[in-house]
This record gives structure tokens, C-alpha cells and sequence, in this order.
């Protein structure tokens, strides 16, 4: 079954809004892409503003995709199951590379040059990837007791999804939704 999905780039503001919708999704290919390299987006627009306002100082535009896939296109780490897989994968790798600092992006990057996996995306939550207290808008949860707990279900958990194949985003319209230039800040 084919499932669909928005999702959302942020993207450093450089006056060309014809040639972001054009020519994106833009790919990262940081040494640090904390999924591997592919194309970086989050699920909440939201979560795109702040990364905007702390990583491009507010000059920044967003770029809106729905992404079609199915089930065995996703690494879907916000799933207990593709976790406990992707868990025993790291504690493997851990014993096997014992001078290796074993990251997320190392795990994805070997499941999928050594072994026969299909997907073509990592879905996953980031915790403390920037400091959401800065950004009311995203702290929104709810108490689960009343009396003596302090934890909250989290309603905005921080979701983002790493597309390492292009072939899944082809024939997918990118349209900028914000540009920084003309909107007014959104949080």
C-alpha cells in the first residue's frame, strides 16, 4: 500500500526561489549527516522554522514536498520493530569495529552497502537536536499524572527524514512554502 507523506527542507535564504523549485530537494552531504547522505527534511513545518532561525540566523526558505512510498522503502526508526533490528545491527557492528566510533550514519551506510536491504529512506526522532525551549511552539505536551509525575507525552517529538535514493522523490513537486524575504517569522 502506498502511503503518502509532507515533508519539509530547510534551506539557507539565497534569493533564487525559482531555482529552489526547480532544482530541489537540495542533498546533504556533510560529513556530519547524522542519517548518511540523502536528502534531510522534517515532518513538522515547525521544527523547519527553528532549524531556519538557529542554523541561517532567520534568512532561510522552506521548501514542501509529499513524498509517496511504501513500507519497504522506510527504515522507520520511530517503529519498535525496525529499532530492535537497527539496535542489534549497532551492537554487532560495535563488537566487529572496536576502534570505530559506530555512529547512526555508520549502521545505515553499512546495512545498506553489505546487505540485501530495500529501503530507501530513514525515518527517525532526534532528541536534543536544538534546544526547544527557545521555541515555545514546539513544547507542547501532555502531563500523564496529575499528582507526582513530571513526564509529558510528547506532542511535537522532533521527526526527521533522511532520502538517501532520489529515485523515491522523482516526479515530486518542491515548492517554497516560506522565504524568509516576504513572510513574517512563523515562531
Amino acid at each position: 500500500m502506498t502511503k503518502r507523506k509532507e515533508l519539509f527542507q530547510t534551506l539557507e535564504q539565497r534569493c533564487n526561489v525559482d531555482d529552489v523549485e526547480n532544482n530541489g530537494p537540495y542533498c546533504c552531504k556533510r560529513e556530519d549527516a547524522w542519517l548518511s547522505e540523502g536528502y534531510y527534511f522534517w515532518e513538522h513545518i515547525d521544527f523547519a522554522h527553528a532549524w531556519g532561525n538557529l542554523s541561517y540566523g532567520g534568512n532561510y526558505m522552506i521548501g514542501s514536498l509529499c513524498i509517496e512510498y511504501k513500507d519497504e522503502d522506510l527504515l522507520d526508526l520511530s517503529d519498535s520493530d525496525d529499532l530492535c533490528a537497527f539496535e542489534k545491527a549497532y551492537e554487532m557492528l560495535s563488537c566487529k569495529f572496536k576502534t570505530e566510533r559506530i555512529t547512526v550514519a555508520f549502521v545505515v551506510k553499512f546495512l545498506r552497502e553489505k546487505t540485501d536491504v530495500s529501503w530507501k529512506a530513514v525515518k527517525a526522532i532526534i532528541e536534543r537536536s536544538f534546544n526547544v525551549r527557545k521555541f515555545s511552539a514546539l513544547e507542547k505536551g501532555i502531563p500523564v499524572s496529575t499528582n507526582r509525575y513530571s513526564q509529558q507525552l510528547n506532542l511535537r517529538p522532533q521527526i526527521q527524514w533522511c532520502v538517501i535514493e532520489r529515485s523515491l522523490l522523482k516526479d515530486t513537486p518542491f515548492s517554497v512554502v516560506f522565504d524568509s524575504d516576504i513572510s513574517p517569522q512563523a515562531i
